[in-house]
């Protein structure tokens, strides 16, 4: 895979990942040139052989030991975690001591200007980095500002791809930037969401953002959070002053909590424009504690109350195949009646508030209700699901 020449220059040769022969050559430090004999990509300097492969390998030591010692470690660091090629980083820094410094400097930066520029003739890139700092700046379209650059290094992308590049692009020019002071690290994860909602950089959880906290999806989950915002007229803004505190996960469970709060109030307001009709005659008779839901309005209260979606079901009541009651005691629950094509009624569910599971107690009262009607009311249906439950086969809750 590599010899070096009595020149020290190291020579490469691979069967690279498209099936053909690849070789090149590169000359020390500090006179680099690469010139390889076969390449498969737009980009010169392309390699399929990584740096720390060279590094490692006695038949290129003779070469290795010409680069300096600190950029050893630097170089394989830039070409693991920004999965750049380090053969056109020594090309350059090799050559200019502005895009050296830089490359000590601003890891971050170095690689954006690489990327930006993947298409410029090396020669051009080389210029750019002989400019001062904030004319570099000017060149790749972002602002001139000591942010930009503090924003640069404080990237911490593992392996990022051309769709980082754009979003990270995107929150420069939106000024995004500008709001993330006292956060330590930017992620792929959060660069990609704030590209995707800028507003949500000016809250106070964002501006404590952990990495950690993707573990358990933060990004996406509040990606999803503020599109239910969108659609429930909410907006980014409002999202993100909820988002404070300092236990992401609980700040995003109440924010989902204040959605769907929202969407029901506004759902009900709604609904209740529909006249309150009136719905059939139930198949059993209600008793002291257990009463039919015999109007519209009735099962909107009754969703409201219990917090659950039982008011999904009023074409279904309207047509007489589904009957719901309200129990009181010994439990507030909800109680579904469905009836057949042939007449036959069977108990499909008992939820209390939140489509929790009822007690076996307020189940027997329901049961003795049920086989005091003498309306031969088929319970083994809903005992049957009851196991299936339990079994992790779940149905659908109201």
């Amino acid at each position: 895979m590599f010899s070096c020449d009595a020149d020290k220059t190291l020579n490469m040769s691979v069967i690279n990942q498209y099936g053909g022969d690849w070789k090149g050559s590169m000359t020390c430090w500090p006179d680099i040139s690469f010139t390889p004999e076969l390449r498969y990509t737009d980009d010169p300097f392309s390699a399929d052989i990584t740096i720390a492969v060279a590094l490692a390998d006695d038949n290129a030591k003779k070469w290795s030991q010409r680069i300096p010692a600190d950029l050893v470690p630097r170089l394989i660091a830039f070409e693991q975690i920004w999965l750049g090629n380090a053969y056109i980083t020594l090309f350059f820094i090799s050559r200019s001591e502005s895009a050296r410094n830089l490359f000590t400097s601003n890891m971050g930066l170095f690689w954006y200007i690489i990327k930006h520029c993947n298409s410029w003739h090396p020669l051009e890139t080389l210029q750019l980095f002989n400019e001062r700092k904030k004319k570099i700046l000017s060149f790749l379209g972002l602002p001139e500002e000591p942010a930009v650059f503090n924003t640069f290094k404080k990237l911490n992308l593992l392996k990022p791809d051309n769709h980082v590049v754009n979003a990270l692009t995107t929150v420069m020019k939106s000024g995004t930037y500008k709001a993330l002071l006292h956060v330590k690290f930017l992620t792929e994860d959060l660069i990609n969401l704030l590209a995707k909602y800028p507003d949500l950089s000016s809250s106070k959880l964002i501006q404590r953002y952990q990495p950690s906290w993707e573990y358990f999806s933060f990004s996406d989950e509040l990606s999803t959070i503020t599109e239910s915002a969108e659609d429930y007229e909410l907006g980014v803004k409002w999202v993100a002053t909820k988002l404070t505190g300092n236990n992401p996960q609980v700040v995003l469970e109440r924010i989902d909590e204040r959605i769907t709060h929202h969407f029901r109030n506004k759902s009900e307001v709604s609904q209740r424009k529909k006249p309150n009709c009136s719905y059939p005659k139930p198949p059993v008779e209600g008793n002291d504690h257990i009463k039919p839901i015999s109007k519209y309005y009735d099962i909107l209260r009754e969703s409201e109350e219990q917090e659950h979606c039982v008011q999904n079901y009023h074409e279904m009541v309207l047509d007489g195949s589904t009957y719901f009651y309200k129990i009181t005691r010994p439990q507030r629950a909800t109680i579904q009646l469905n009836v057949e094509d042939s007449g036959k009624i069977y108990l499909e569910d008992i939820k209390l508030k939140h489509n929790t599971t009822p007690s076996a107690e307020i189940e027997h009262v329901i049961y003795e209700w049920l086989l005091s009607s003498k309306k031969g009311i088929d319970l083994e249906r809903y005992q049957y699901k009851l196991v299936c439950e339990s079994e992790d086969y779940n149905d659908d809750d109201f």
